[in-house]
């Protein structure tokens, strides 16, 4: 892929840049519709689907080029997607997630530069090829002369902040000339949630602090590794960290490791996510691959999660979590009065849904919880869960488009994360008793 040479950072440049993607979507939207009206229903939605598949492409490539919030906020709301959009639109917005290109290395360093000073710079050996790249910066591998290790350092590309508030309307515009985004006071919250998020993880002061507590949580865990940070280099827009580095969840040696080794593993992740969720309540809320690695030991007991990036890290209010353990517990034990009860409180059914919508999101909560309904294991690489909770929704979202509250949101992101880690590894563990046990502990007793 190539990278690319500067970045559009000034207002006018993005602005105008922006203009041209909108207008060349509009003109091939208004057509697009325009010939809708042909064919049998069948061909007719084939073909619309095709068109903003089409577009999808077309988008992700050309809002790769602009990098930073425009593209970080489609990311945003991707998360949304299953509770909020049609499908269409999650195609669309999930194709933000590919890979992008890199930024040239000239461009980045005088970022760097700029951020720690010329003699700090002066003392730093950087390699130009990125070891990573996303929306909003990348990541270089560097020696520094004060430091015996190598470092990583996650450099935030220029312009990024200062762009933030604009770059969301320019993408809320581009969605509405796809005439794909429902209008409302619900959607105004999600712009106002994603905007909120989008200066959170662009602040890496606020990311060190997040890291350095999850040190501390961890530091008497040996199954985990969160890399050091090295203040001294490490800004509002350039966080620097000992280089730590293992193999890829799906790399070919985690995949041919015996089952019994990656069962272990599963069970560790998995108890990682309780911790966070029942006990810390501050939960790392994206779960990209790219934020794990595995470092494989002579002793398989010895094997350790190492733990990137924490820019997403999401602390959840009592009330909340209370709630949301009445919902787990009541779909643990069938009550289906205490679930729909819960689910008001969540915003995840309304007051006035029909009977059916109820029944239908008590059986998707139930469906969620399969993997917990039983003490023998559970086969998560073999499960094809995911595609029978995304059809269930499916069914849910045509009763009525629905906002539910914005920490349900990101903690489905996470539960998804883990669900494609376990199944990424293969893994047959039973989490029943494990997530029992924790309920126990907060007074819902699981019989």
């Amino acid at each position: 892929m190539d990278e690319l040479k500067r970045l559009k950072t000034s207002r006018l440049e993005r602005t105008t840049a922006v203009l041209r993607l909108t207008t060349a979507i509009g003109v091939k939207t208004a057509l697009r519709l325009a010939t809708k009206r042909f064919g049998d229903e069948g061909s007719r939605a084939t073909r619309w689907d095709a068109f903003l598949r089409e577009q999808a492409d077309y988008l992700a490539d050309e809002l790769g080029k602009l990098k930073g919030g425009i593209m970080k906020a489609g990311q945003m709301l991707a998360v949304y997607g299953e509770h909020f959009f049609p499908p269409e639109v999650n195609v669309l917005l999930r194709r933000l997630h590919a890979d992008t290109a890199p930024v040239a290395f000239a461009v980045v360093d005088q970022a760097l530069r700029s951020e720690i000073g010329q003699e700090l710079r002066s003392q730093l050996q950087v390699e130009p090829e990125p070891f990573a790249a996303a929306s909003i910066g990348q990541v270089h591998r560097a020696r520094w002369s004060k430091e015996p290790k190598e470092l990583a350092l996650k450099i935030q590309y220029p312009g990024v902040a200062a762009a933030i508030d604009a770059d969301l309307a320019r993408l809320r515009t581009i969605l509405g000339v796809l005439r794909l985004v429902p209008s409302g006071p619900a959607f105004d919250a999600i712009f106002t949630e994603v905007r909120a998020m989008l200066h959170r993880e662009v602040d890496y002061e606020r990311e060190l602090a997040a890291l350095l507590a999850t040190r501390a949580r961890l530091s008497t865990d040996p199954r985990f590794v969160v890399p050091r940070p090295i203040p001294a280099l490490s800004t509002g827009r350039v966080l620097a960290l000992e280089l730590e580095t293992g193999q890829r969840v799906d790399g070919p040696e985690v995949q041919a490791l015996p089952q019994a080794r990656r069962d272990r593993l599963g069970s560790v992740i998995l108890e990682l996510f309780f911790q966070e969720f029942f006990v810390w309540r501050v939960v790392q809320t994206d779960p990209h691959f790219g934020n794990y690695a595995i470092r494989l030991v002579q002793g398989e007991r010895d094997d350790q999660w190492i733990l990137y990036d924490f820019g997403a890290v999401r602390e959840f209010p009592p009330d909340f979590l209370r709630t949301y353990y009445t919902l787990i517990h009541a779909g643990l034990t069938e009550d289906r009065g205490a679930y729909e009860t819960a689910a008001t409180n969540l915003k995840i059914l309304r007051s006035d849904d029909s009977v059916d919508v109820k029944r239908l999101m008590y059986d998707l909560g139930r469906l969620v919880l399969e993997p917990f309904s039983s003490d023998e294991p559970y086969d998560w690489g073999g499960s094809d869960l995911p595609r029978r909770v995304v059809d269930r929704g499916l069914a849910l979202l045509g009763s009525r488009p629905r906002a539910p509250a914005e920490e349900l949101v990101f903690l489905d992101r996470k539960l998804a994360g883990v669900f494609t880690l376990l199944s990424t590894l293969k893994a047959r563990i039973a989490g029943r008793a494990m997530l029992c046990e924790h309920l126990a502990r907060h007074g819902f007793v699981v019989p």
